[in-house]
């Protein structure tokens, strides 16, 4: 060492009794680490100078020290960590400057990444350091994460119809470079229309110009996607409360659009925050599940209701799978793009035990979407991220791990492979779910079997009884866990068992054991391939509402005053081909029976790329008035096969009573 080095230190020590420092690690993907090796952790200090010694306590899941040591000081401002630690979750806490940082130890994914195990990122809006943003994708794509969701800011990439900034400010083509460079895939979403489109609430009101504005963008980012996302939540805010007829023009346009290109990326669709049957069956009856070719959905509440949830969307998939518009059915993927649980705002780190809630809920509910048969999972949210009284971060304030993503990647390490074959029958009344998958052969060719076993309860010195030949147990953070005749372990609420080779020859009759006619299972049986997409008409039909008329809502249209005589439907007839379009209509007055040709239904004549607008009378006033509610059916008959039918379906309800007023 040089003098003067060694003079610069000496000063630096001297200053490190009397002023506090904050650290920061210099690379995030090394706060993953490989078990039971020795691996260098490089700490930099971020503000004031660093503490002499640097000394540092090293904690456990449950918060247990179980070591301690003192950094090495190896350049100004960079101190060196060397951790041996077996596998599972630990926090590294550095006490003299009052911080924690997680470390995970698992061996690193191999191979292809799986489908099912994804992630919500939103780094394009959450993250703008593109170091963070490059840390984060490499830990993703090390944890064998294969899809990130992400978000552009519409207007933002498309100024102007004829300008396209890839970059922005937020750096858009920069980070779907960097996933595409690691392997990781991309799930495109946007919302909030551009303003040079127009706009109805929120979405595009041109929808030529949208399809347009997504051939260029899908143009330009194809390579880095693994699907476009159409939206996000039209059934609430996002999507300005509008009824599903609103939100289906816009995935036909986008859906049209893809087609017209040969872009072959998957569309999916629906990506609702509820189950709201009234919006979802709008959906469908206006055409959804012929543009898309995966159905999203979200889920923030407790795991054991997935399995319920999940059969809810399956009942309304098949309720719609004999209609003409909905040829799919039941049998369509189901993604849960947004699924999580928060901890409280406030703190880098969560307290252990909210970030342990966090964590438990989170990998519960993608066993139980693996077992339902739920194609692709993402766990929200990968960066830190405060929203109103919550933090739905899976890493801390300085993008390093927290409970929640270091069981995240010990489930996707655990499930790998995995296919549901039923639930384990066990008296344990601490039991509540017991989900068996096959897994894999091993590197010696002999199959394995696992069981997830779930408590959903939190306490360490927790076992349960699963009297079967046990290979090995590992918890939610996959440390090794006992195991004997007295049960097995579950202090964190989720535990891994996986069977002895021998097992099924010590039961004697698995068939008695195993309970393979579950809920769940009849589920999983109903997950499939994509079906490829019918070639989508160039003819979109969108209702002009009057909102001097009616009041819009996601469950349909709420008249503002009971008509006493025939309305008026105003219908944009959009035509999204390059050649003009002979558009004939038919209408349901009465939503029962045929459908009627009139005189008041028009043929009319759209040019290329462009609209035009029509006025359809429907006589509504009885049906109003003896049932309160209307729905009205349109159907346009347009250009030679394929294009040939498309409908638009419109529900009314009465003018609500007025309260009774005491």
């Amino acid at each position: 060492m040089s003098r003067r080095v060694a003079i610069g230190l000496w000063f630096l020590w001297f200053a490190l009794e009397t002023h506090g420092a904050e650290f920061r690690p210099v690379a995030i993907e090394h706060c993953l680490i490989k078990p039971d090796s020795s691996e260098l952790v490089r700490w930099k200090m971020e503000k004031g100078p660093l503490p002499s010694p640097p000394q540092y306590v090293i904690r456990d899941y449950s918060e247990k020290p179980i070591a301690e040591g003192e950094g090495r000081l190896v350049e100004l401002d960079i101190i060196e960590t060397t951790l041996k630690l077996p596998k599972g979750f630990y926090e590294i806490e550095f006490p003299a400057t009052n911080q924690r940082f997680g470390i995970v130890a698992l061996p690193a994914w191999q191979g292809q990444a799986e489908e099912f195990f994804a992630i919500d990122g939103a780094l394009s809006w959450l993250v703008r350091d593109d170091a963070t943003r490059d840390g984060l994708i490499r830990v993703a794509q090390r944890s064998g994460i294969r899809m990130i969701r992400e978000r552009l800011t519409w207007g933002a990439v498309q100024p102007s119809a004829d300008r396209n900034d890839w970059e922005t400010p937020a750096r858009f083509d920069t980070l779907r470079r960097a996933c595409a460079k690691h392997g990781l895939e991309v799930l495109e979403m946007a919302h909030d229309a551009p303003a040079w489109m127009g706009r109805v609430e929120k979405y595009p009101q041109d929808l030529v110009a949208a399809a347009r504005s997504w051939q260029a963008i899908a143009g330009h980012w194809r390579p880095a996607w693994g699907g476009l996302e159409i939206w996000n939540e039209p059934d609430i805010f996002f999507g300005g409360n509008l009824p599903a007829d609103q939100y289906v023009p816009l995935a036909k346009a986008i859906a049209h659009a893809m087609f017209e290109k040969h872009i072959d990326v998957p569309l999916v669709g629906g990506v609702v925050a509820h189950c709201n049957r009234e919006f979802l069956d709008t959906a469908a009856e206006n055409g959804l599940l012929d543009a898309i070719d995966a159905f999203s959905f979200h889920f923030y509440g407790p795991a054991l209701e997935m399995e319920g949830l999940v059969a809810r969307y399956r009942e309304w998939l098949q309720a719609h799978s004999a209609s003409t518009f909905g040829h799919r059915g039941e049998r369509m993927p189901l993604w849960l793009t947004e699924c999580g649980r928060p901890w409280k705002k406030g703190p880098a780190r969560p307290p252990a035990d909210q970030d342990a809630e966090s964590a438990l809920e989170i990998v519960m509910k993608g066993v139980e979407a693996r077992a339902c048969g739920v194609a692709r999972y993402f766990a929200f949210v990968f960066p830190f991220y405060e929203e109103n009284d919550h933090n739905f971060g899976m890493m801390d304030r300085w993008a390093t791990p927290l409970r929640s993503f270091a069981a995240y990647a010990q489930m996707i390490r655990a499930l790998r492979g995995g296919v549901y074959a039923g639930d384990w029958k066990t008296s344990d009344p601490a039991v509540r779910r017991a989900r068996w998958f096959t897994l894999p052969p091993d590197p010696q060719g002999s199959n394995q079997d696992l069981v997830v076993l779930y408590t959903g309860r939190r306490e360490a010195n927790a076992t349960v009884r699963l009297d079967l030949p046990i290979a090995r147990v590992e918890g939610i953070d996959g440390r090794v866990l006992p195991h004997g005749p007295g049960g097995v372990a579950v202090p964190d609420g989720l535990a891994y068992v996986w069977l002895a080779k021998d097992w099924r020859q010590a039961v004697g009759s698995p068939d008695k054991r195993i309970d393979s006619n579950t809920a769940a299972m009849r589920l999983y049986r109903l997950k499939a391939d994509p079906v490829p997409r019918r070639a989508p008409s160039p003819i979109v039909l969108r209702y002009l509402y009057d909102p001097a008329i009616v009041e819009p809502k996601s469950e349909g249209y709420r008249l503002k005053a009971n008509p006493e005589g025939p309305m008026a439907l105003n219908v944009r007839v959009f035509n999204l081909s390059g050649e003009q379009q002979t558009v004939s209509f038919a209408t349901n007055r009465a939503a029962e029976g045929a459908l009627t040709p009139g005189d008041q239904n028009p043929t009319i004549s759209v040019p290329p790329r462009s609209s035009v607008d029509v006025s359809l009378e429907f006589d509504i006033a009885q049906r109003i008035a003896r049932e309160g509610r209307f729905k009205a059916v349109i159907t346009a008959t347009a250009g030679p096969p394929p294009w040939t039918k498309v409908q638009l379906v419109l529900r009314f309800f009465g003018k609500a009573k007025e309260e009774t007023k005491h």
